[in-house]
């Protein structure tokens, strides 16, 4: 879906959104219900029209405050869905410390390759907009590294070359249009 691939299907998940809502969700922790309500809402979000359930926004509302807190939840519902990170700078670049520190834990959400550069980058975007070149390439070079054969991150590393630093558009790099 969101890499473009031609004849992509999505597997359905409904089985398990059932799940998620017939689950007692108020006396589950706030730790364990973003996970699930990530999967419930992404699916929903990438999936169409045909896969609406009625209880989404009702769920999505009741327990909006579980993603008010910076967390890799809602972090991954930013990088999915192309909006801009709720929080300030310093706290996306906390919450980019801890995934790299965490992210081989049990409990913690692994993004996977094409999320982990798009935060990367995104977060090197932010840097650059800011004023501060020196990080931005900093986070640059560290997605190259995370990434190493990602022909599009290398081409961009082959740019901090210059003087100025050229806007860092993530998902255009990342997710170019197909030909």
């Amino acid at each position: 879906m969101l890499l473009r691939t031609p004849n992509a299907t999505l597997t359905d998940l409904s089985a398990i959104l059932d799940q998620i809502e017939s689950l007692a969700l108020g006396g589950v922790k706030p730790c364990q219900r973003r996970p699930m309500l990530t999967l419930y809402h992404l699916f929903l979000m990438l999936a169409g029209p045909d896969h609406q359930r009625p209880r989404h926004e009702e769920l999505l509302t009741r327990y909006n405050s579980d993603f008010t807190e910076h967390s890799i939840e809602r972090l991954a519902i930013c990088l999915v869905t192309g909006e801009e990170f709720p929080w300030q700078l310093d706290k996306v670049e906390a919450l980019h410390d801890s995934y790299y520190r965490h992210r081989h834990h049990k409990n913690t959400l692994m993004l996977g390759e094409l999320l982990e550069s798009m935060f990367s980058l995104r977060l090197a975007e932010a840097h650059r907009a800011a004023g501060n070149d020196s990080r931005a390439r900093e986070l640059v070079w560290f997605s190259v590294e995370a990434s190493p054969g990602n022909p599009s991150i290398r081409a961009l590393e082959g740019s901090l070359a210059s003087d100025t630093l050229p806007p860092i558009i993530a998902k255009d790099i990342l997710l170019p249009k197909p030909v």
